[in-house]
């Protein structure tokens, strides 16, 4: 990658997409950052536009806005896709498909007209995996996301752009829910020794660390990398 040109990050105000942003401009890589809300930072290689991703009837507009950068990688980091609803089962019925939802609706933009487009990577989770322990409907929702990314990475290739995915475990930062999970550091020290191999979460420069190893390698298409400490192979036992 060069310094010419940008990596948009959609979802990007806090947690894993702010970090990456952080990752990227700390290497004087530029990023485009798209989040509902204003981000915490003030960096000469990054731009910002404040835009709600689940306003799809727009998503033109923002795409013409974005299109006149240099475009080199374009990641999706799905949160929650939250808004606010009385009734919880509709709020999470809503939070768990829109995330799938958002991802279609902005491939329906041109994107291979980007003319310096070559990666799209997906953030997904280890929910996706159907021995995984998760709600029925989220865990349909990251399968459709993954199944998205396998049925067209042919497609993009085609058109020189490499489409890779990170299937992630359990991350830990500032804004997590495991900052407020346990009752008690003995609780949260059980947890992560039986589901852990290496009684860790995953930690997020070694998301950075991954997303750059995708970029730099050209070899690398269609292919799905797991980061959840060896979450996965403890899951069915």
């Amino acid at each position: 990658m060069t310094n010419q040109n940008s990596t948009l990050i959609l979802g990007s105000s806090k947690g894993i997409g702010f970090h990456l942003i952080n990752s990227f401009n700390e290497q004087k890589l530029k990023t485009i950052s798209v989040s509902r809300k204003n981000i915490e930072l003030i960096s000469e290689y990054n731009k910002h536009f404040e835009f709600d991703l689940l306003d799809f009837e727009n998503f033109e507009t923002l795409f013409n806005k974005i299109k006149k950068y240099n475009i080199e990688n374009i990641i999706f980091n799905l949160g929650d896709g939250s808004e606010k609803f009385k009734n919880k089962k509709k709020q999470e019925a809503y939070s768990e498909n829109i995330n799938f939802i958002y991802v279609e609706k902005f491939l329906d933009m041109p994107v291979v007209e980007l003319k310096n487009l070559k990666n799209i990577i997906f953030i997904n989770f280890i929910c996706r995996l159907n021995i995984a322990n998760c709600r029925e409907e989220y865990k349909y929702a990251k399968q459709k996301l993954f199944n998205f990314f396998k049925q067209n990475t042919v497609f993009y290739a085609k058109k020189g752009i490499r489409l890779n995915s990170i299937t992630l475990g359990d991350v830990k930062h500032s804004n997590s829910i495991w900052n407020n999970k346990f009752n008690c550091k003995e609780d949260e020290d059980k947890y992560l020794s039986l589901t852990k191999l290496n009684s860790n979460y995953v930690r997020l420069e070694d998301i950075s660390k991954t997303v750059n190893f995708i970029i730099e390698n050209n070899s690398l298409i269609g292919e799905d990398i797991v980061l959840d400490c060896g979450h996965s192979y403890l899951l069915d036992n």
